[in-house]
Order: C-alpha cells, then structure tokens, then sequence
C-alpha cells in the first residue's frame, strides 16, 4: 500500500515519524487527528519502517503485544487504538467510514505505507487502502 495523503490538521504536522521509537506496550501514547476531529491514540515500539497494526473487535491495540517483540527490530511497529477504544476518543458519527478515515489519519501521522489488519480492522484497513492513491 502506498502512503496515504497528507491531510490538513493531522498529527503528521506535529513531526511524528518513521525516526521515532519506543519499547513495549508502556510506550508513549501519541494520538492522530481523524478527518472529524477525533483523537486516535496510538504506541510505537522499535525502530525501521513505520507498520501500523489495526485490531479487531472489542478489544485494543494491546492485542498485538505478543506479535510486537517478534517485528520491533525490523520496524516501528505502531499499535493503533481503535475509535472508542482504551486511549482513544469517540463521536457520535461512529462508522466503518470514520474508522478508514482513522487508520489514514495513524498512517499519516507516522509516514506509514505498512498496514497489518485483523478482523474488523482488516476490514478498516482495506476501506483505507482504498481511499489513497499512494
């Protein structure tokens, strides 16, 4: 995939990118701004090239934890939070649209071309591809 377009108010005018790392689950949170102004809060654990990792249903971005030891060395694995979950925020226009829209406004922030999705977050995650021309 390629990376997405740069979007007016994103976290990716604030310098976060490929360059930043950081180690495990405790990471620091960062947070992207989606296109309706909701905050997406996200980890970044090693260094390399961005992979952002998008979870499934009902659960959080720390369901990729025991995947992340296995990549961090090779990339900066990105551990998203999906719209209303953990450490992100929420609207009422809560949709697969906005959530495409999410995962654009992570990859964005990060430089990211890498996308990982599991379950309804693959689901997400294609929706996105689809709406780049990167």
């Amino acid at each position: 995939m390629a990376r997405p377009e740069s979007r007016a108010g994103s976290a990716g005018a604030r310098g976060y990118g490929a360059g930043v790392t950081n180690s495990g689950r405790g990471s620091e949170i960062r947070h992207a701004i989606s296109d309706d102004g909701t905050s997406i809060a996200f980890r970044v654990s090693g260094s390399g090239e961005p992979l952002v990792l998008v979870h499934g249903a009902a659960t959080s971005g720390a369901d990729w934890l025991p995947v992340v030891p296995f990549l961090r060395d090779r990339f900066a694995v990105v551990t998203m939070d999906r719209r209303g979950r953990e450490a992100s925020g929420d609207s009422v226009d809560h949709s697969i649209d906005r959530e495409a829209e999410d995962v654009l406004a992570v990859l964005g922030a990060v430089g990211g071309e890498l996308l990982v999705g599991h379950s309804y977050g693959a689901l997400c995650s294609i929706l996105a591809a689809a709406r780049t021309d990167r």
